[in-house]
């Protein structure tokens, strides 16, 4: 980003000069940029597929740059080299001291102690998470996105497979399920949860079929009949 100021002019030149390649990079960029503006939530992996776009734009022009800055100045490549080999030390080392610093993922965590708890039986999803996905080990249903937060979809759900259990947060288990019978699995970053199963349901939702179902499991996992 320090080489913006740089780039631009030299992007604008190539541009100029109808190089259908910057072109299409840039424009690569733009559309990232153009759907992340728009998108309702603003998560930072959201931004991630304009990386390498980006990366191939100014990668052509980086021994232009160098030669622009460095050429007759001595001291200058000799920071600059120290500058580089040192943060590509830190970038290293900071792959190895992070994971230990932040310790498992909280999803990963949850997930395994509802396999656990539920013996790998079919988990429904409530206000689910990427996270939920990925570290999956039992089968899981959800109703699509727009239903995902739908607390009575999954009661719905259970009374009609009650060997299923469901993952509910704290904020939405009052709604359909009794707090007594919910057995408690941990806490993520924005949540607290509860896995239930059909026998908690409180009867005070009266759910319609939902309309859409989605179920997902990993290969390795076995898919209940």
């Amino acid at each position: 980003m320090l080489t913006l100021p740089w780039l631009v002019p030299a992007w604008r030149r190539q541009l100029q000069k109808r190089d259908g390649r910057f072109l299409l990079l840039l424009g690569w960029v733009a559309l990232v940029l153009l759907f992340f503006s728009l998108s309702s939530g603003k998560r930072k992996l959201y931004i991630f597929p304009a990386l390498p776009g980006l990366v191939l734009a100014i990668a052509p022009l980086i021994p232009w740059l160098l030669k622009r800055w460095l050429l007759g100045r001595p001291a200058w490549r000799k920071a600059f080299i120290a500058v580089a080999l040192i943060w590509f030390a830190l970038w290293f080392t900071r792959g190895f001291v992070e994971p230990l610093k932040e310790g498992r993922n909280p999803h990963e965590t949850l997930m395994s102690e509802a396999a656990r708890a539920t013996g790998g039986a079919e988990l429904v999803l409530v206000n689910w998470r990427e996270g939920h996905w990925l570290f999956a080990r039992q089968p899981i249903v959800h109703f699509g996105f727009t239903g995902q937060s739908k607390a009575d979809a999954a009661a719905y759900w259970l009374r009609h497979n009650p060997t299923a259990f469901a993952l509910i947060p704290a904020t939405e288990l009052g709604r359909c399920f009794s707090a007594d019978k919910a057995r408690k699995l941990g806490e993520t970053s924005r949540a607290e949860w509860y896995v239930v199963g059909a026998d908690a349901d409180n009867g005070q939702c009266q759910a319609t079929p939902p309309g859409h179902v989605y179920r997902f499991a990993w290969a390795d996992v076995p898919v209940a009949r």
